[in-house]
């Protein structure tokens, strides 16, 4: 239960932050945020929370307004909140009020304070009412208060209205342009070669731009290793497209007659300009890799080794 009602505390104070958080001014945030402590003893940093005293209240508004980022400079001194006082007739949320021995009455109640005492003004003067509205504490917890400061309501004492001056928040920077795509001489899609580490160029799919410039393709035959490439190792298909007359397709399972006699598994790769093809070993072998349509069958077997051997 106490879990429970600790979670429903930190949500409301989340709320009132992200809504008091986006008031234009700083007297408005002070307001608000003084009368969200109603029912609470607020302690000050200046005081390291070690008392509620009504001087707290106002110092802790101004703390929690720094933090918000805004820019409010300290007083002159403990009970002079600035260098700018407004009469009560001007007063407006968020002004600090310090009263001295303070003493009216209105109708049968009567209202007193000490020697000090230190509120903050919630809502501004009502001239049908004389009433000026504030919130303050101690003894009792923060509350609401409203004193009338014209006669024939005031007895003795005196009020001064401090005005705080200060900057409000500056907007969050916008983030930085996130950087432009990168735009290069290839597109996903595009039919090209690539260079693989066995040096050897073989026909390729984009598959992805990258965001340093480089490109992941997908091999025609079917491998999926060294498929990330620089453009420098990309070039368009040198060999032109199979025309009807070609036995054999780029990315095929063959077997090829290797120069020791025997046919091995392979895969099409290439089909050259001059009729020959170029294989890819399946055994991973990168010799004797060109061969002419009479030295290439349809895979007839399984396994990478040789199927049978041919004297020649």
């Amino acid at each position: 239960m106490a879990l429970a009602r600790a979670a429903v505390l930190l949500c409301v104070c989340s709320l009132f932050d992200a809504a008091i958080a986006s008031t234009s001014s700083l007297g408005d945030y002070m307001s608000s945020w003084v009368k969200s402590q109603e029912g609470k003893h607020v302690g000050s940093d200046a005081t390291d929370h070690k008392q509620t005293e009504c001087w707290d209240l106002a110092m802790a508004a101004i703390e929690h307004a720094r933090a918000k980022g805004f820019s409010v400079p300290r007083g002159p001194s403990t009970y002079e909140w600035s260098s700018q006082t407004v009469s009560y007739k001007d007063a407006q949320p968020g002004d600090i009020v310090q009263f001295v021995s303070w003493k009216e009455k209105t109708g049968h109640s009567s209202r007193s304070t000490g020697s000090h005492h230190t509120a903050v003004v919630t809502l501004a003067w009502n001239s049908q009412t004389c009433g000026l509205q504030t919130e303050g504490q101690n003894p009792s917890p923060v509350h609401q208060a409203v004193y009338h400061p014209c006669s024939p309501y005031h007895i003795s004492g005196s009020m001064v209205v401090y005005r705080l001056g200060g900057s409000t928040p500056s907007p969050s920077p916008s983030p930085p342009p996130s950087p432009s795509p990168f735009t290069g001489k290839y597109q996903v899609g595009d039919h090209v070669e690539g260079l693989y580490k066995d040096g050897i160029w073989y026909a390729a799919t984009i598959v992805k731009i990258n965001s340093d410039g480089t490109y992941t393709l997908e091999w025609a035959d079917g491998g999926t290793r060294d498929t990330v490439k620089p453009e420098s190792k990309i070039r368009p298909p040198t060999s032109p497209s199979p025309s009807p007359a070609s036995k054999y397709q780029v990315g095929e399972l063959v077997e090829g007659l290797f120069k020791d006699g025997y046919w091995y598994k392979a895969t099409i790769v290439k089909i050259n300009s001059d009729g020959t093809y170029t294989l890819k070993w399946a055994d991973g072998g990168t010799q004797d890799t060109v061969k002419p349509e009479s030295k290439i069958r349809i895979s007839s077997g399984d396994g990478n080794g040789a199927l049978q051997v041919v004297v020649v």
